[in-house]
C-alpha cells in the first residue's frame, strides 16, 4: 500500500508530474534522435550501363567475342577512374553550380562514389549528404559528367578519324597520281602503235580511275612489260587503301549514329534515407523522454514540497 505522505504528495503535485512527463517525451522525440547520432542522410545512386567503346579500330559492344568484351571491360573501368582526376571534378562542379549547389572539389570528393563492375560493364553512381536535394543534384551531375566524357571522346575521335583520313586521302592520291604519270611515261618509252593508241586515250579522256585502272592492265598484259605491270599492281594496291580507308571512317561514323548514345541508364536518381544501425526510433525516444521528465518532475516537486513545508514552519513559529 502507499503510505498516507507518499499519497498526499501525488495528490499535491500530480499536475507537475504529468506536465513533466509530457514535456519530456515531447522534447525527446525532438532532440534524442539528433543527440544519440541521428544522422538523417539521404543517398542518392544512379546506375549506367556502358554500351559501346569506339576506336580508330571501330566499334566495339559487348558480344559473344571475348577480346571485345576484355575491351569493353578495360573501358568501364578507365570511365570509372577518370572520374577522380582534378579535371573531371572540376567538371562536376560547374554542374553542380548550375544546380545552386555551390561545393568545393574536396567536398565533391567527399560526398561522391564513383564504382565500376567491368564484367557487368556497369558503373554506379552514389552521392551521400543531409538534404535530399543536395545528394540528388550531385549523383545527377556526375552521372550526365561521365556521359559527357563519353561524348566528348567519341567527338573527338570521329575529328580525329576525318583528319587522318583527309590526310591519307592526300597522301593516296598523290601517290596515284605520281603513278599515272609514271605509267605514261613507260607507255611512250615502249613506243608501240597499239600501246600509242591507247596511250591517247589514257592522257585525253575523262575517264573514272577503274577505268584507267582496267585499261593499264590490259595494256600491261599486251605489252608484256614488267615495269608496267608493276606499276599497274601499285595502283591496285593504292586504290584499295584509299576505298579501305574511306570504308573504316564510315564504318565509324554508322556504328556511332545508328545508336542512342554510349551508355544506356539501368536506374535512374533514386534518393533514399539511410537508417544508422544506432538510430533511436521515435517510440524509444518518446519512453526515454517520458521517463526523463517524470525524474525531473519527481525531483522538482520533491524541492517544491519541501521549501512549501519549511515556509509553512517557518511561519507557524512566527505566530
Amino acid at each position: 500500500m502507499i503510505p498516507d505522505e507518499a499519497w498526499r504528495f501525488l495528490q499535491r503535485w500530480l499536475w507537475l508530474l504529468v506536465l513533466a512527463i509530457a514535456g519530456g517525451g515531447v522534447l525527446g522525440v525532438m532532440f534524442l534522435p539528433k543527440l544519440l547520432g541521428d544522422g538523417g542522410n539521404y543517398t542518392a545512386s544512379t546506375v549506367l550501363s556502358v554500351g559501346r567503346f569506339a576506336s580508330p579500330a571501330g566499334v566495339v559492344t559487348a558480344t559473344a567475342d571475348p577480346d571485345q568484351n576484355e575491351m569493353l571491360r578495360d573501358y568501364t573501368q578507365a570511365l570509372a577512374d577518370a572520374t577522380r582526376t582534378p579535371r573531371f571534378i572540376a567538371q562536376v562542379r560547374e554542374r553542380a553550380l548550375a544546380r545552386g549547389l555551390d561545393l568545393t572539389a574536396a567536398a565533391i570528393n567527399a560526398k561522391v562514389k564513383v564504382e565500376a563492375q567491368p564484367s557487368l560493364f556497369i558503373i554506379t553512381v552514389e552521392a551521400t549528404d543531409r538534404r535530399p536535394e543536395v545528394a540528388e543534384g550531385l549523383a545527377s551531375a556526375m552521372a550526365e559528367a561521365i556521359s559527357a566524357e563519353a561524348q566528348l571522346r567519341e567527338q573527338q575521335l570521329r575529328q580525329s578519324l576525318a583528319q587522318r583520313a583527309e590526310q591519307g586521302q592526300e597522301q593516296l592520291m598523290a601517290r596515284l597520281q605520281a603513278n599515272r604519270d609514271r605509267t605514261l611515261a613507260r607507255l611512250q618509252a615502249l613506243n608501240a602503235p597499239a600501246l600509242q593508241s591507247a596511250l591517247a586515250v589514257v592522257a585525253s579522256s575523262p575517264i573514272g580511275p577503274d577505268t584507267g585502272r582496267r585499261l593499264v592492265a590490259e595494256l600491261a598484259r599486251l605489252s608484256g612489260d614488267p615495269e608496267l605491270v608493276m606499276l599497274d599492281a601499285e595502283a591496285s594496291a593504292l586504290q584499295r587503301a584509299l576505298t579501305d580507308l574511306a570504308s573504316a571512317r564510315e564504318a565509324v561514323e554508322v556504328a556511332l549514329s545508328s545508336s542512342n548514345g554510349p551508355f544506356f541508364v539501368l536506374q535512374p536518381v533514386q534518393t533514399v534515407q539511410e537508417q544508422p544501425l544506432h538510430a533511436v526510433r521515435t517510440r524509444d525516444a518518446l519512453v526515454l523522454g517520458a521517463g526523463a521528465g517524470l525524474v525531473a518532475g519527481w525531483l522538482s516537486a520533491s524541492l517544491a514540497d519541501h521549501l512549501l513545508g519549511r515556509m509553512r514552519r517557518r511561519n507557524g513559529h512566527e505566530d
